[in-house]
């Protein structure tokens, strides 16, 4: 446990302290925040009398935090975090809505959906800036974990012991096959008439490829997997290239079925279908700007 001394800390040695630990190195972090090794030593000797405790130890030349170090360093991401959003939180005291919301959306969620609502709440809000990254459910989970995102757009559900949820869509998936695969012209499909199909599924980052595997297993059989690929795009190619089948989403699909090589088909009884919606890391404050955006998202989706 960290025990507070007499003296008092200020934000640059929390700031300094994070670079330390990221980088795991002394010579590293002083380099990246152009400052000496020896002040940066200084701020970590003073954190340690601080609350009288070692924060690091060395092995092979790079510093590994202690207990005590990683619940300080996940005490400072979010006290940074807090600090760095305070000056736009006081500007919309004044009326003004200024802010920075990051956001991490799945690849395969539907990206219409969003940026239409992205655009009509800029239109509202000019002045509030975003990041936007896209990546694995997984990965989405681990930033916002990580504080170094607000707001993940992802399928669920989720851990309810570490985040905060909000549905927003539903949608079931279809078979994606080649114009002229023998299964196209069944108007639904088994899911085991697939066993001895070559599959092109999402790799492990994704929730979608724990899904399909498991409902697949449901069925009794295990996908043979000949492509594992990280951007529904490239499926296109890999199926018009009769390398496989493949099972998304719906957005996805009719996506895909616009391309005249390649048809969609749904899944006999639908029991294969997912759950869209926003998560945010559980306890945390979440910034005024964040908040009304996921109130914004919420009225626009269901006009």
């Amino acid at each position: 446990m960290l025990k507070k001394g007499d003296d008092h800390m200020d934000i640059k040695q929390l700031k300094y302290f994070v670079e330390i630990v990221q980088h795991k190195s002394m010579t590293e972090a002083a380099n990246q925040l152009y400052m000496s090794q020896s002040t940066l030593s200084k701020a970590v000797r003073d954190l340690e009398k601080e609350f009288n405790t070692s924060l690091f130890t060395r092995q092979n030349r790079r510093l590994i935090l202690t207990d005590e170090g990683k619940l300080l360093y996940d005490q400072s991401l979010e006290l940074i975090r807090l600090y760095n959003q305070l000056p736009d939180e006081l500007h919309q005291k004044d009326g003004n809505e200024t802010g920075h919301i990051r956001f991490g959306l799945s690849t395969i969620a539907d990206a219409n959906k969003f940026m239409n609502t992205f655009q009509a709440y800029h239109d509202r809000y000019p002045k509030i800036t975003y990041q936007l990254t896209q990546g694995g459910g997984k990965s989405i989970e681990q930033k916002i974990l990580s504080n170094q995102l607000d707001l993940g757009i992802t399928s669920l559900p989720v851990d309810t012991n570490n985040f905060d949820y909000l549905p927003i869509y539903k949608e079931h998936f279809y078979i994606v096959l080649l114009k002229n695969h023998v299964l196209c012209s069944k108007n639904v499909i088994k899911l085991n008439d697939l066993k001895e199909e070559s599959f092109i599924m999402f790799d492990e980052a994704y929730y979608i490829n724990d899904l399909i595997q498991t409902v697949c297993r449901q069925q009794g059989f295990v996908p043979k997997v000949i492509a594992k690929i990280t951007q529904w795009n490239i499926i296109e190619y890999l199926i018009t290239s009769n390398i496989g089948v493949t099972i998304l989403p719906e957005n996805i699909a009719k996506t895909l079925n616009k391309n005249p090589e390649i048809t969609i088909v749904p899944i006999e009884k639908e029991i294969l279908s997912w759950e869209i919606g926003v998560i945010w890391k559980k306890n945390v404050y979440l910034n005024q700007v964040s908040r009304k955006w996921i109130d914004y998202m919420t009225i626009h989706l269901n006009q």
